[in-house]
């Protein structure tokens, strides 16, 4: 059996199934690709923040432990030993629950690249370096052996300090870097998407070139008139 044998309305129903379901899939396909592109970047924004808030606290408490170490070693009272004192203490205690905190995310946290875990790595390595320093400095001032702790802080202090520093400055240029590529790579799903919509839109008024075309009627059909008239003038040939 042919297409061009089947009745119209069965045609008409073949030709608007098939469009109907080509749209579906196509509709289907494009709100799973957005709603799987929402997804990832929800969760790229969200575990980002965390990460680059951690690592703001890391550069923030490195430079309050500088500063209040440096403080330690200049000021001449008891009292302003002790305010220094507990202020290198603080910052120390939130630099290392910092970078703790920074750790677990990076191990739990989903699509960490490896240059990432490279740069938290020598963040780490920096601290474990300059840390031990900044302590026997605090020590030595505290003990009143501030000669000692002044040369300790231009021998050793601040070159361990200035490549702390540089290592968190290069781990929050890289989550921004990233950040700007997810973004973008968003921006390119959204224009994929919207352009699977699109063609679903252009399928809709589309006409598929024979499917709604009626074809032509049967011969019976197309004599019916004239067989109409002719028994029209038999009959009335029967009545003369």
């Amino acid at each position: 059996m042919t297409l061009i044998s089947w009745s119209l309305r069965a045609r008409l129903t073949l030709a608007f199934g098939s469009l109907a379901g080509l749209v579906l899939a196509v509709a289907a396909l494009a709100i799973y690709e957005l709603s799987d592109s929402h997804d990832s970047l929800a969760i790229h924004v969200e575990e980002t923040a965390l990460r680059v808030e951690h690592a703001a606290e890391i550069v923030d408490a490195t430079g309050a432990r500088a500063v209040a170490a440096r403080n330690l070693v200049l000021v001449s009272t008891d009292a302003d030993r002790a305010d220094e004192a507990r202020a290198v203490q603080a910052a120390d205690a939130r630099l290392s629950q910092a970078l703790h905190a920074l750790g677990e995310l990076l191990a739990t946290h989903h699509g960490v690249a490896p240059q990432e875990q490279a740069l938290f790595k020598s963040l780490q390595d920096q601290e474990a370096r300059y840390g031990p320093v900044a302590r026997d400095i605090v020590a030595k001032a505290t003990a009143g052996q501030r000669d000692e702790a002044v040369q300790r802080i231009v021998a050793e202090c601040r070159p361990l300090l200035a490549a702390l520093v540089k290592d968190a400055d290069a781990y929050l240029h890289y989550l921004d870097d990233r950040s700007h590529a997810m973004v973008e790579a968003a921006e390119a799903d959204y224009l994929h998407n919207r352009r699977l919509l699109v063609g679903a839109a252009l399928l809709v008024q589309a006409r598929q070139p024979g499917a709604l075309e009626p074809g032509p009627l049967p011969r019976a059909r197309r004599s019916s008139a004239p067989l109409v008239q002719d028994r029209s003038r038999l009959r009335r040939l029967a009545h003369l």
